[in-house]
């Protein structure tokens, strides 16, 4: 988020942070449907069935995410992934893909909502998902922060930078680290 804050004006900004949390109560809704789905396919063995259910939900729904199983490099668990078409955003001119930022968008080993029959247990599949609905909510909050505290955040960066620039004048160039040895202190942020 750092980063990314630094590269647009307040407005721009926050349009990425509307968009990410917008994406991010679309991946919540998403994890509730996996919850319903595992609700009725409790004790059923898990298989495409489970995913196919989930995603004719999301459909029935017009939700703009899909999920698909998989079991990466044969390592005997599968994953459970939702993919989002809400991605990007148009900011200006530009469009900007931010699903790379998204966390929470699988749930890595579903073994551990399976009985030792790879049969689902709707129990442990709720929980697993009330975790990565957490894990949304607390990146949703971050975002509203920096969105809503844009100028102060600004502000304490710029500050810090400065300070970091001035302490960095005075030092001999072979002993910076090569990512602040390449910035240009001298004229950052007067």
């Amino acid at each position: 988020m750092d980063y990314r804050a630094r590269n647009f004006d307040k407005q721009g900004f926050e349009v990425l942070a509307n968009a990410i949390i917008t994406a991010y109560n679309e991946v919540i809704l998403t994890y509730r449907v996996i919850q319903k789905v595992g609700k009725k396919m409790d004790g059923k063995v898990l298989n495409a069935r489970f995913s196919n259910a989930i995603n004719d939900e999301l459909k029935s729904k017009d939700m703009p995410t899909s999920v698909y199983m998989s079991d990466p490099y044969n390592m005997g668990h599968k994953e459970l992934k939702i993919y989002t078409s809400n991605r990007d955003v148009k900011i200006g001119e530009n469009w900007v893909y931010f699903d790379k930022d998204l966390h929470g968008l699988m749930i890595y080993n579903c073994n551990n909502f399976l009985n030792g029959e790879n049969r689902i247990i709707s129990e442990k599949l709720d929980q697993e998902c009330e975790t990565e609905i957490s894990l949304c909510k607390q990146q949703q909050e971050k975002w509203g922060d920096a969105r809503d505290n844009y100028d102060k955040y600004t502000e304490q960066v710029n500050n810090a930078i400065k300070q970091l620039g001035e302490a960095m004048k005075g030092l001999n160039g072979f002993f910076r680290p090569s990512q602040i040895s390449s910035y240009d202190w001298e004229n950052a942020y007067k």
